[in-house]
């Protein structure tokens, strides 16, 4: 069969196929005691990210790419008898014979697509993932260091008096409308 029905090799990468780029991120959904402390320690470091993103990497060897947790992009591949991939958010982005296909599925949300051509396999998500929350001590680290606010004593709070309400308001920019609508409704509800 050849490889008739693919673009004119040019590496891992090629610029003219780059259509919708919209951020970079990596954004994981691990559940389970032997990989979620890396999922934790990094939750400190960086909020949670809704995408819709799925992002395409590679460092020339390796070729990969994340779906964010909520599954927002589609991410389809197809893996030929010839043992090439085609991942795109679209199905039949080139024509390739059915016949050709030996596995098709598509990026689930949260996971991870990996391709390493030195090996010459596709390495599963979870085994990407178990390498990587294994590769450093997060758990200890978490233990260590994390505090939960629920383990801290009350502080006690005080009654300030306040002498002009009015003056610091316009100090601060704000009206007696911002303080009855919006600061108020705020602070008795934590919202």
């Amino acid at each position: 069969m050849g490889y008739a029905y693919f673009p004119k090799r040019q590496g891992l990468y090629d610029p003219r196929f780059e259509k919708d780029s919209c951020g970079v991120g990596f954004v994981c959904n691990v559940k389970g005691t032997k990989t979620n402390a890396i999922i934790k320690y990094h939750a400190c470091l960086m909020e949670p990210w809704d995408g819709p993103a799925a992002i395409a990497f590679t460092d020339g060897t390796r070729i990969g790419a994340v779906l964010d947790r909520n599954g927002l992009r589609p991410a389809r591949y197809i893996l030929t008898k010839d043992d090439f991939v085609v991942m795109s958010s679209e199905v039949g982005v080139l024509d390739i014979p059915p016949e050709a296909i030996t596995a098709s599925g598509r990026l689930e949300p949260g996971k991870m697509f990996f391709i390493d051509t030195e090996e010459g396999r596709i390495i599963d998500d979870r085994e990407i993932k178990e390498k990587i929350s294994r590769s450093k001590p997060y758990r200890k680290w978490l233990k260590e260091q994390m505090v939960d606010l629920s383990d801290l004593a009350a502080a006690s709070t005080t009654q300030n008096k306040i002498d002009d309400l009015l003056f610091l308001l316009k100090a601060f920019g704000y009206t007696r409308e911002d303080l009855k609508f919006l600061i108020k409704p705020m602070a008795e509800t934590a919202y």
